[in-house]
């Protein structure tokens, strides 16, 4: 096993940790006096892992370590961590004035990696190799939703609510540039239906 599949892995093992650090630090008053802590280590490890996710392709690419289990494994990695992740928010803003547009950018995403990943799958079998392919679009909807996600960790802890808007509009960026790329999906694949 290579290290850019190592990576991957270890993207996977993070995001139930990162779960249980937020679930503890904010929807519970288990270890109140840690909750910071707790929050803002959720928040780090949440961006680590989000870096290892632009750093292991590259890294595969860069020094042909490209693996079939790693090219199967990283997508899945990246949909896992940010959709469990965005599941946990959704139950810490629910509390929030930002409970209903969390909400909205939430199902956003979630349906858009479920709409994209079938895409993938159906040009696959249909031979279209072109589609599958990582639009630039994509990698940036990537940039800004893993920095989205992390302020909006970090925005737990800090309780500023200048902080927590600006968190919202980063990720609203990223939901936004996700559809967007997903359009350009679509309309790539569009002639594999016909």
């Amino acid at each position: 096993m290579n290290i850019p599949t190592v990576l991957t892995i270890l993207r996977l093992i993070a995001t139930p940790i990162v779960i249980i650090l937020i679930y503890i630090g904010s929807l519970s008053n288990i270890l109140p006096e840690y909750s910071i802590v707790l929050v803002v280590s959720a928040g780090i490890l949440f961006a680590i892992a989000a870096i290892t996710d632009f750093i292991d392709g590259k890294l595969a690419r860069s020094t042909s370590q490209v693996t079939k289990l790693g090219t199967f494994l990283d997508p899945i990695a990246d949909k896992f961590m940010v959709c469990c992740v965005l599941a946990t928010l959704i139950l810490v803003y629910s509390e929030t004035n930002y409970r209903i547009l969390f909400t909205i950018l939430t199902t956003a995403v979630i349906s858009r990696e479920i709409l994209i990943t079938g895409l993938r799958e159906w040009t696959a079998r249909m031979r279209v190799e072109e589609t599958s392919a990582v639009s630039q679009s994509g990698k940036m909807k990537a940039g800004f939703q893993m920095t989205g996600i992390t302020m909006l960790i970090l925005a737990l802890s800090i309780n500023n609510n200048i902080f927590t808007q600006i968190s919202m509009v980063i990720f609203g960026i990223g939901v936004l540039l996700g559809l967007t790329s997903a359009y350009g999906y679509m309309k790539a694949s569009i002639k594999t239906f016909i």
